[in-house]
């Protein structure tokens, strides 16, 4: 059994399984090969083209349905784009569950102990990971993000925090994140 690093038409590694040397007199044969490697997640959050202080969540809860292929499986995220008409600085926090007390948009994001084991890591998105469109619309993207998360059944939770006092300038922000599945 041999695991193979490939890279498929968009430049994304990918780990598949193969069985065999690799020789002429045993070749590799695929042992697993799924119709589809990854789901990305499109996302439009309803935000307030106001005020938001630092430690704010953006857009309330993100709920990203079929984020693994099989019930308590893993996924590996693998990019997070974000566009809207400012370039601003967040932190993409991820979760298993919500959290014991949910946040709101614009409302303080609130992480205590016992919300700890629900968290599977932050993304952060920076001003200099945005590059402007020809419309006055930013656009951010963060590649080979490489987080590995487990979900309890398939759907994986997140909050968008600002890392700023800001205003978006909008009432809309779009959001996709592409998860590679590992299950």
């Amino acid at each position: 059994m041999a695991n193979l690093l490939v890279k498929d038409g968009a430049d994304v590694t990918k780990y598949i399984s193969a069985s065999g040397a690799g020789l002429d007199a045993d070749p590799f044969v695929l042992v697993r090969s799924a119709p589809t490697w990854g789901k990305n997640v499109p996302i439009v959050l309803t935000v307030t083209n106001g005020l938001y202080t630092i430690g704010d969540v953006v857009g309330g809860l993100l709920t990203f349905a079929n984020a693994v292929r099989v019930s308590g499986g893993k996924s590996k995220i693998v990019s997070v784009t974000l566009g809207g008409v400012a370039a601003l600085g967040y932190n993409l926090w991820f979760l298993n569950a919500n959290i014991g007390t949910p946040a709101l948009d614009n409302a303080v994001f609130t992480l205590v102990v016992a919300d700890m084991v629900k968290s599977l890591g932050v993304v952060p998105i920076v001003a200099a990971d945005y590059k402007p469109a020809a419309s006055a619309f930013n656009v951010g993207t963060i590649k080979n993000v490489g987080l590995q998360v487990q979900a309890v059944a398939t759907t994986l939770y997140a909050y968008l925090v600002a890392t700023e006092v800001t205003s978006p300038g909008t009432t809309r922000l779009d959001l996709n994140v592409g998860f590679e599945y590992m299950d």
